[in-house]
């Protein structure tokens, strides 16, 4: 092979890597080259997993809440540590169980909202809040009501969080007393007085112990005697004592 032999090849071998390096250099631009313009979030999207039961959340609440953070993502590029923050300062709110935020291949943001569930709501005089699910306190809100069993009087959180708790899962959990039992009345001594739903009278439970024997004492009257149970006879119905009803009668008017 000549020495101007040797040089061609030369030549075309160069030319062979250079023009490789150049399409390589123009691949990676068409793939690649987006990524940046990919991290920067064009869209926000809020969801509230459980809206069905409870709106004390809505969306625009999100959106304030992000931009007080001063984390808002639209218009800016977002890492994994970002959509870590912004779970933490919408997780910040006090009506916000949980939230979930992850960024999707275009750039756009989505966050899952999960609310917290209440309980039971207390009402002490002009003051109000629920018990949730957890036994933590949790506020109103403005915005929505849950229809939800009421307890007001001398309602202290420590004992709303414990005894008074276990009683109102105990009676949500039976579809007869749920349905019957509208409204707890609880006095300076930690005794209760139930308020039927339909108002004919109502039930002096007194203190919580054995409230469960109490309860199947009252269904056994209302199964025995229904015309007196269901009618409008009585304007209080004592449970307190262990093997009897006391039955206080309206005084006609």
């Amino acid at each position: 092979m000549t020495d101007k032999t040797k040089y061609i090849i030369k030549i075309i071998a160069s030319t062979i890597t250079i023009l490789a390096i150049i399409g390589y250099g123009i691949f990676a631009f068409v793939k690649f080259g987006n990524y940046g313009a990919q991290n920067v979030c064009n869209k926000i999207q809020v969801k509230i997993v459980d809206d069905n039961d409870y709106k004390f959340i809505q969306p625009n609440d999100i959106i304030t809440q992000l931009n007080e953070c001063n984390i808002y993502p639209i218009g800016e590029t977002i890492s994994h540590k970002q959509t870590n923050q912004i779970e933490k300062c919408v997780e910040a709110m006090n009506l916000v169980k949980r939230a979930e935020c992850y960024k999707k291949n275009n750039g756009d943001v989505v966050v899952s909202v999960y609310q917290r569930h209440p309980m039971f709501l207390v009402v002490n005089g002009n003051n109000g809040y629920y018990i949730d699910t957890e036994r933590k306190k949790m506020p109103t809100s403005s915005k929505f009501t849950a229809w939800l069993p009421v307890v007001s009087g001398f309602v202290s959180e420590k004992f709303a969080k414990k005894d008074l708790y276990d009683f109102i899962v105990y009676i949500n959990n039976d579809e007869f007393w749920s349905n019957h039992f509208g409204q707890i009345y609880i006095n300076q001594k930690q005794e209760i007085e139930l308020i039927a739903k339909n108002g004919v009278y109502n039930i002096y439970l007194g203190k919580l112990s054995n409230y469960q024997d109490k309860l199947k004492k009252l269904r056994a009257w209302y199964e025995q005697y229904p015309e007196a149970a269901w009618g409008n006879k009585y304007s209080r119905v004592d449970l307190s004592y262990e093997k009897l009803i006391y039955c206080i009668k309206k005084t006609a008017l």
